[in-house]
């Protein structure tokens, strides 16, 4: 079994990311994808929703206590956050890296869906 460092990690999954990027379209989730690609290149996108309902809605999809899914959500957020300073050097809770900002507590998946789609027709066609 082979361990890679987190270093490695962020050079190999740099290399991916570019090299996907110039076979076709994609759609990248996390890890500072946006920070590797060209900004005109793309549409970023950062989904939001308040702690509370963030809380609510983990506990029901982990089946854990409140409290429980509380401490899970502190750790992923600050697991983010860390992650982009680190290797990025920039706040991932900074709104002005983002085209598109949805809070998806007023927005289904769909309408999200349908949101990001428009602008990208904005942007890329012309």
């Amino acid at each position: 079994r082979q361990t890679v460092s987190q270093v490695e990690y962020v050079h190999r999954l740099a290399k991916i990311v570019i090299l996907a990027a110039h076979h076709e379209s994609m759609i990248f989730m996390g890890r500072g994808a946006q920070f590797l690609l060209p900004p005109e290149r793309g549409v970023t996108v950062r989904l939001v929703a308040p702690r509370k309902w963030r809380i609510k809605r983990l506990a029901e999809q982990q089946a854990c206590s409140e409290a429980h899914a509380e401490e899970q959500l502190d750790r992923i957020d600050d697991g983010r956050v860390d992650f982009v300073k680190r290797y990025y050097h920039r706040d991932v809770r900074d709104s002005h890296l983002y085209d598109l900002v949805i809070n998806m507590e007023h927005a289904t998946s769909a309408s999200a869906a349908e949101l990001i789609t428009h602008a990208c027709n904005l942007r890329f066609q012309s």
